[in-house]
């Protein structure tokens, strides 16, 4: 043993110091004797002890990572509570809020708090971690009442605690192929070029903003055709299963049931009756001429515009989807 030589600290986990306090409430050990049997030094144990509700607290929240030895505060914890508290009003409000919003919004909150900070891809990963977002959106789920699937590859570990709502199901190991490779990648990767050579044509000098690439990924994966996806799912093993016809119907006509809104699309509607063909008319005279049309890079600036304030008020996915539909259109209009 050497004399002078530093003792190296064994550090407990969240879930350890929770422990340490049930075994401490439950049994009539001491600090010391606790000390021993979790190998570390007595004031360590008091200090736990010292901490309890805070400790407990954090624990029953299931915001906190349960095996990380030390908190660590992030340089820009002001920023990371506010954006947290904000995040929560939104999707209370407003149902899912993407990761492109949550970049906007961290730049907006530190502009406004005079931080030199630009958010990063990294950054946003680290703060759903440092925030444990799926446990967060497991108690959403709870409260909607509704259950979703995440699928994992065989070398990722389960999620721990495991959520109570979201379903984790492993890709099959082995030869067979993962859903998503090759032909989804494949086909979301051309799609994400097209958008981008669009967007880089349609603004010429201007470069594409990181947060423009977000939008463009959510785009293009939005863009992905349904019954691609079902396809390689049921390559690798993931099939459907089969539905079986309510009563009363046929398989057939079943089938013909749910193949509806793919065999046409909605009823023709009735012509309009004279008087609204005469308010038609007064409209387009009192409206603007063909000379006041706006150029396609007005309307551009106004999808900027539009998009910006989409991202401040949180908006659902639903709405970006008919928002991307109608920035692809204009950015392949060969007009000026």
């Amino acid at each position: 043993m050497e004399l002078g030589g530093k003792k190296k600290l064994h550090a407990l986990s969240l879930a350890e110091k929770v422990q340490v306090l049930a075994l401490l409430a439950e049994s009539k050990l001491s600090q010391s004797e606790v000390a021993r049997r979790f190998r570390v030094s007595q004031p360590q144990i008091s200090r736990i002890c010292k901490n309890r509700d805070k400790l407990l607290a954090d624990w029953r929240s299931g915001t906190a990572n349960r095996q990380r030895k030390r908190k660590r505060e992030s340089k820009y914890s002001g920023l990371d509570e506010a954006l947290l508290g904000w995040f929560r009003l939104a999707r209370a409000r407003a149902g899912d809020v993407t990761g492109p919003v949550l970049l906007q919004k961290a730049k907006e909150l530190a502009d406004r708090a005079g931080q030199a900070f630009v958010p990063s891809i990294g950054w946003l990963v680290r703060w759903k971690r440092r925030n444990n977002w799926l446990a967060d959106f497991d108690w959403e789920l709870g409260r909607q009442g509704r259950t979703v699937a995440l699928l994992l590859d065989p070398e990722w570990c389960c999620p721990d605690p495991v959520p109570t709502n979201i379903r984790v199901v492993f890709a099959p190991r082995g030869d067979a192929p993962c859903p998503l490779h090759p032909a989804v990648a494949r086909d979301f990767k051309a799609r994400y070029k097209r958008r981008l050579l669009a967007k880089a044509a349609a603004r010429g000098t201007a470069p594409v903003t990181l947060l423009d690439a977000l939008h463009m990924v959510a785009a293009a994966w939005e863009a992905v055709e349904p019954t691609l996806l079902a396809r390689c799912f049921a390559d690798a093993g993931h099939e459907a299963p089969e539905v079986p016809p309510p009563p009363g119907l046929t398989p057939a006509a079943f089938r013909r049931y749910l193949d509806l809104e793919s065999e046409g699309g909605a009823p023709a509607l009735p012509p309009p009756c004279k008087e609204e063909e005469e308010e038609e008319e007064e409209r387009g005279e009192e409206g603007e001429g063909p000379g006041e049309v706006p150029s396609r890079d007005e309307a551009l600036r106004a999808l900027g515009t539009l998009r910006r304030w989409l991202e401040a008020r949180g908006a659902p996915d639903t709405v970006f989807r008919h928002f991307y539909a109608c920035e692809e259109e204009v950015e392949r209009d060969p007009g000026p």
